[in-house]
Formats: C-alpha cells, sequence, structure tokens
C-alpha cells in the first residue's frame, strides 16, 4: 500500500470525492463523532516540544505525544508527523485555519474540549494540566491516510494485511495498540468508513 502525501488544502484535488460516499460513511462519520465526545477524561501527559528533522530531502516537523502511531499531514509550510497528548497549541499553529472550529464543556467541568474541523480529518483537544492537548484524530475520508498507509474504504482483510490479523475489538471496530494509544478502524460491514488515533 501507498501512503498519500496528505495535502488537505490541495486546491487541485478540492471536490473529488471518495467511491464509499452516501449514507453509509455520513453514518460511520457520526458514529466516530459520538464516540468521540463520549471519551472520557485524560490522565497522564507528557512534557512535549516540537522538534523539526530531515526526512527524504523535506523538513518534518514532529511533537512529542504519546508513543505509538502517528498523524502525518502537510502543514502550511512543511510536513508534521502529529502524536495523540501533544499540545494542541503547536500543531494547530502549524495548519492552515480549521474549516469547523466548537468547544464543550469537558468531563467533570475541568475546562473545555476544543474540536477543530479540517477537510478530511478531526482534532480533539482535551484541557491538560498546563495546556490543551490532543486526545485524537479522526480520518473521515480517502484523501488521507496513516503513515502505514491505510485509509478509509479499505476492507477489513486490506487493514489486517497492513497492521495484521491480531486486533482487539468487534465487528464494528478494529484496534491495534501500540506504545501508549492505539490505532482504530470504524467499519460499516466490510469497509472502514473512519480511522482513530485514540490515547
Amino acid at each position: 500500500m501507498r501512503a498519500k502525501n496528505n495535502r488537505f488544502y490541495d486546491k487541485s484535488r478540492k471536490g473529488t470525492r471518495s467511491p464509499v460516499a452516501g449514507w453509509r460513511l455520513s453514518l460511520g462519520v457520526a458514529l466516530v463523532l459520538i464516540a468521540a465526545l463520549l471519551t472520557g477524561c485524560r490522565g497522564n501527559q507528557m512534557d512535549t516540544q516540537g522538534e523539526e528533522q530531515q526526512v527524504s530531502g523535506e523538513t518534518m516537523q514532529t511533537f512529542q505525544g504519546a508513543l505509538g502511531y502517528v498523524f502525518r499531514v502537510e502543514g502550511v509550510e512543511k510536513k508534521l508527523e502529529i502524536p495523540v497528548d501533544a499540545i494542541a497549541r503547536e500543531v494547530t499553529d502549524q495548519l492552515p485555519p480549521p474549516t469547523e472550529y466548537f468547544e464543550v464543556p469537558a468531563c467533570a467541568g475541568e475546562g473545555i474540549e476544543k474540536h477543530y474541523s479540517y477537510d478530511h480529518f478531526m482534532i480533539y483537544t482535551y484541557p491538560g494540566e498546563n495546556e490543551e492537548r490532543i486526545s485524537s484524530i479522526i480520518l473521515l475520508d480517502d484523501m488521507v491516510s496513516t503513515v502505514e498507509g491505510a485509509e478509509v474504504g479499505m476492507t477489513r482483510a486490506q487493514i489486517q494485511e497492513i497492521y495484521g490479523a491480531e486486533y482487539e475489538g468487534t465487528l464494528e471496530q478494529m484496534s491495534y495498540p501500540k506504545g501508549e494509544m492505539r490505532l482504530e478502524f470504524v467499519l460499516d460491514g466490510d469497509l472502514v468508513v473512519a480511522i482513530k488515533y485514540l490515547k
């Protein structure tokens, strides 16, 4: 499987649609959003700092956070490698303005959770001890992919080819834990309708 460039703000790709469209995708996205809203408070946090490095001749901005899978996307000036539990401000400052933004009270009334919507993915945050941190990243369509090459619209078998036959979950969800987080695939029947990076 090939990884995509994840140029979510590229005007030349605007208007192209995934073959996985219609009610199945809408239902899957709605289920993902409800699950994200019901996610509980977060616990341990790590100190984070952004770091630049050269990857294949390009500048890559990496952020420290939970150990495990990361989401790689094209930022305004450079590629970004984003883990969950990173400081949200450091990441959102490197992205174009969100297409939608809203806030909800955090669990137990401890601050505010923020939701940033971009063209092909969403970032959810929670109030950390000192700064707002990323609680989850949700990929919504096949215009973005995981670093390993998984994308919305793939089948259960294709995900297993990439990440292995051993996973946690149910018929509607495949979860691959790694380090301090997990990568979760939400399915409608045999098709992936959303991909979630979760702490």
